[in-house]
């Protein structure tokens, strides 16, 4: 597919993705979206800041899903433990350039905690923040493993809310 070709479809899917509900979100479409060989300038248009704070308060389930999906896709190609191949690439380039056009719009507030709940909880923007000494907190840290050490024979993998993965 040409670079033009590749731009109009994202173009067209990002547009269909905004229009839809959480609950229609589907992450394949999306993987599919990331990996697409295009420029940051097609990323960037994508989202408009307005799109995602419209996101963020008329449909912050999506907004969330789309976050996830795309650490989820990063931290899938790196647990592999694999060579990257020139799909990866693009598709690890485009989801932090579309982390980096989401995020700093995210964090301009959060009143209504969805940073909080997202990133450090890894739960669903409607949902309650759990206690921390309740069974809650730890189905809220999810699924999200990460490398503690750095000696392979004594590798460990420990819990980690996806804030985690975006400090480190």
């Amino acid at each position: 597919m040409g670079n033009t070709e590749a731009k109009t479809a994202v173009l067209d899917e990002m547009g269909r993705i905004r229009n839809s509900n959480a609950e229609d979100f589907n992450t394949n479409t999306f993987t599919a979206l990331l990996a697409s060989d295009v420029e940051e300038e097609t990323i960037f248009q994508s989202l408009n800041p307005n799109d995602i704070r419209e996101l963020r308060t008329q449909k912050p389930g999506l907004l969330c899903k789309l976050i996830q999906s795309s650490i989820y896709v990063v931290q899938k190609i790196l647990n592999r433990r694999a060579l990257f191949n020139e799909e990866d690439r693009t598709t690890i380039l485009n989801s932090l350039r579309f982390l980096s056009r989401i995020l700093p719009i995210v964090f301009e507030n959060d009143d209504d905690l969805f940073v909080t709940k997202v990133l450090w909880y890894n739960t669903e923007p409607h949902h309650e923040i759990p206690d921390d000494d309740s069974d809650e907190m730890e189905e809220a840290m999810g699924d999200v493993q990460i490398r503690v050490g750095n000696d392979d024979n004594n590798l460990q993998m420990q819990k980690q809310p996806y804030a985690a993965l975006l400090i480190d």
